[in-house]
């Protein structure tokens, strides 16, 4: 059976300007994350001992509509692959600049990298 993704967080507006696909493991790497893309807002409680944190940002983009969407994992060979996509706005959008991004809980049982 596949690893369950449990969104943590997604939106339009991430502090984090850079494109970037993360995989935290621990609590120091957990909380720089989150500080850099939600400065002084506190992280979401994540047990590092039995999960992991994926993120995905899309980076700055210029209009509304950008969506960053997580999809299927599975383990291949002891390494966790995560299928991805950043979706582009559908029909009107409003021109503002836009940070998407998706941050997902992964069970970390069958896999270390």
């Amino acid at each position: 059976m596949p690893p369950a993704l449990t969104v943590l967080a997604r939106g339009a507006f991430s502090e984090r300007g850079s494109a970037g696909r993360l995989a935290v493991r621990d609590p120091a790497a957990w909380a720089a994350l989150w500080q850099s893309h939600a400065p002084g807002e506190d992280a979401p409680a994540v047990d590092f001992a039995a999960d992991a944190v994926l993120a995905v940002f899309a980076g700055e983009k210029p209009s509304s509509g950008w969506a960053v969407e997580l999809g299927v994992a599975e383990v291949i060979g002891g390494v966790l692959a995560v299928r991805y996509r950043v979706r582009p706005p559908v029909g009107m959008a409003q021109d503002v600049i836009t940070s998407p991004f998706q941050i997902a809980r992964v069970s970390r049982a069958g896999w270390q990298r």
